[in-house]
């Protein structure tokens, strides 16, 4: 119509100018409103998300305390806000339960026990890999090589490695769809026999019907999934009716 194409020459595009139009039934102007509104509250949101994922990784990484809690990030950053290095704020923290001013205290008169224990656990780390946690990640499919290394990066922290190599999973399939996509999965899915035992490599070879099960079942949806809640505003005359249609023809044989 004449008021959309009014809207659209307005720098917005043709589905953002027919959600506020449908929205603000017509107005022009409550619909340029509306437009403004709705990206302030999408970038808003988009922020709140990338904060929330940002403090996920920071806790997975720093870890845990000693009877299991999760090190109070929001705590960490206001002590390395202060000066203090992040590792020592950690272990810190980790010592102490959370208890800032003990931790503090630690990082003032300690510091020494805390870099002495900081140093261990790093050794430690970087010389021992979990079998119980590699055959695990064998078993979901992922190459041997590449699990022990990102369980060797993340100190054995499951949740990282697997979203690591997943998303190393993913960048080889998006490659591999121009050119090389048969010799990329064949490299990604080599077990060598001497690295795992026998009874990992027949639970890898297993795996694969149900990964390619999951990877056609993820394309049937991800077309369908809406990635805005007012997605539906965003359809034709044609298409409303033919939603209808379905919904009472439902409906018919409810009856």
């Amino acid at each position: 119509s004449n008021i959309m194409y009014a809207v659209m020459v307005m720098g917005f595009s043709s589905v953002e100018a027919r959600l506020a139009l449908r929205s603000s039934n017509g107005n022009m102007e409550k619909a340029i409103a509306y437009i403004t509104e709705r990206k302030k509250e999408m970038q808003k949101r988009k922020e709140l998300e990338n904060e929330e994922r940002r403090m996920k990784r920071k806790r997975q990484r720093l870890g845990k305390t000693i009877r299991g809690q999760w090190i109070n990030v929001e705590l960490c950053d206001s002590l390395v806000s202060m000066g203090h290095d992040e590792q020592l704020v950690a272990e810190a923290l980790r010592q102490s339960e959370n208890d800032i001013v003990l931790a503090l205290q630690a990082l003032n008169d300690g510091v020494d026990v805390l870099r002495a224990c900081v140093i261990e656990k790093s050794n430690r780390n970087k010389s021992h890999v979990s079998e119980e946690a590699l055959t695990q990640l064998v078993s979901m499919g992922f190459d041997v090589k590449r699990a022990r290394h990102c369980l060797l990066r993340h100190d054995g922290n499951m949740e990282l490695a697997i979203n690591e190599l997943s998303l190393q999973l993913c960048m080889t399939s998006v490659a591999s769809s121009n050119s090389g996509y048969e010799n990329v999965v064949m490299e990604n899915q080599v077990v060598t026999s001497d690295s795992v035992s026998s009874d990992v490599l027949s639970d890898d070879d297993s795996s694969g019907g149900d990964k390619e099960q999951l990877e056609r079942t993820i394309e049937d949806i991800v077309p369908d999934l809406k990635k805005d809640e007012q997605d539906y505003l965003n359809l034709s005359l044609d298409e409303e009716c033919e939603i209808l249609q379905e919904y009472q023809a439902l409906l018919a044989t409810l009856i």
